[in-house]
């Protein structure tokens, strides 16, 4: 990244709900210029009016920042019950590697009037939000959000970089640079759709020195708890029907990349008919954590994900992986922290399930980043983006966005009922 990850072991948010996340590395001069949480179970094949009701438009754009690789759609903020006071927010990043939206306070315009949750103490609760190049300070507030035709109602989300809370504990600010704004993030706020339901569990339930969630009494914030109803919550999971899951369809990419990439974000798994698994293999991951094993010759990457929220494919160097076929492209290039073969390098992994013997091989290939990126001016989207995976995370391998180009790509939320059995998996 410039990672703008929760990441296991260097992203504490990620570490304490156990999930994993990934890396967004955003060229601004490139393209020219767990265990908690539960819920009911999905029905399954519910009746709607609208059979692609639950279907939301997504794009790979560079974003504000023109950037490559990243996945963006919009978003719509309501008042709590209120179908009219609302605000429509584009440049928002899918990300399915972390849980619950975050919105840039910079973009709202008033429509929508979030309401404040409250700490133990009966003061506003305020978040930390860790990624490995930083972090975001904000508060927590609650709004309906509406995507497609669903909706998560009075759900908690954060406000990014709101100007009624300007001071950062200094445990928070120690993480890193802060990347509240638009500039620093690359994108109008996140859209957590992973495989839990809320961004912290049950750690931060229960232990109040968390590093994540705050309680500011003007501008005074302490260590505090939250409880699983008033923590970041993934909206998917409080949609009425179509919550178990999400499906991420896009199509494939030419070798020499796209200007941009449109697709398909839809709601469920096994709900409706444009949600089934198909023949999709069922990887179940890791419940505490979200992770399955890599396997590549030689090595192995037991803390490995899928994350449209990477915009490469993030893996440490190695037996299978050398420095010498996969240089960096070196400071002063456009592309300084990916990789740079002198010819294209095409690989074969396998992705090993966390317990239920599910293996499947995954072809791949990494590019020349600075070739694609002065070869191709005006694109934003590449297949072959790779990047070496920041110091001490050796045993994970990053599958970002363009493990997603020519796949349709599930993610099952945990505790909820899919025709393929209890989430959390993913399935391809």
């Amino acid at each position: 990244m410039p990672c703008r990850k929760l990441f296991p072991g260097e992203d504490l948010q990620h570490t304490l709900r156990g999930t994993c996340a990934a890396l967004i590395l955003l060229l601004l001069t490139a393209c020219g210029g767990g265990g908690g949480g539960g819920g009911d179970d999905a029905p399954l094949i519910p009746s709607t009016p609208n059979p692609n009701a639950n279907v939301q438009p997504i794009n790979v754009t560079g974003g504000p920042g023109n950037g490559v690789n990243l996945l963006m759609t919009s978003v719509t903020l309501c008042t709590p019950g209120s179908s009219s006071q609302c605000q429509t927010i584009d440049n928002i990043l899918v990300d399915t590697g972390s849980f619950g939206l975050r919105v840039m306070a910079s973009v709202l315009n008033g429509s929508a009037t979030p309401t404040t949750v409250r700490s133990n103490s009966n003061v506003p609760l305020v978040q930390c939000t860790q990624f490995a190049d930083g972090f975001t300070w904000g508060p927590v507030k609650r709004v309906d959000v509406r995507i497609a035709s669903e909706i998560a109602s009075d759900i908690p989300i954060q406000i990014v970089g709101d100007p009624a809370f300007p001071t950062v504990p200094t445990a928070c600010q120690n993480t890193g640079d802060n990347n509240s704004t638009v500039a620093a993030f690359g994108a109008n706020g996140v859209l957590g759709i992973g495989v839990f339901e809320e961004d912290c569990g049950p750690l931060c339930n229960s232990v109040t020195n968390n590093g994540i969630y705050y309680q500011c009494n003007g501008s005074v914030c302490s260590n505090a708890t939250a409880s699983l109803p008033n923590q970041v919550r993934n909206p998917v999971g409080s949609f009425a029907i179509n919550n178990n899951g999400v499906v991420i369809d896009l199509p494939a990419v030419p070798a020499q990349g796209a200007v941009t990439l449109s697709g398909s974000m839809i709601f469920g798994i096994g709900t409706q008919n444009n949600n089934s698994l198909g023949n999709a293999r069922i990887v179940n991951v890791n419940p505490n954590n979200g992770t399955f094993t890599t396997l590549a010759p030689g090595q192995s990457f037991p803390l490995s994900f899928i994350d449209t929220g990477s915009n490469g494919l993030f893996f440490p160097y190695g037996a299978a992986f050398t420095q010498a076929t996969l240089p960096t492209c070196g400071p002063g290039t456009a592309a300084p922290e990916f990789f740079c073969p002198t010819s294209t390098q095409t690989y074969s992994n396998t992705i090993q399930a966390f317990s239920n013997g599910t293996t499947i091989a995954v072809d791949f290939s990494i590019d020349n980043a600075v070739s694609l990126l002065n070869n191709n001016p005006g694109f934003h989207v590449f297949s072959t983006l790779g990047a070496p995976i920041p110091a001490g995370f050796s045993n994970s391998f990053d599958w970002g966005l363009p493990f997603y180009f020519g796949r349709r790509v599930h993610t099952a939320l945990e505790n909820r009922n899919t025709p393929a059995g209890v989430g959390p998996y993913v399935a391809f």
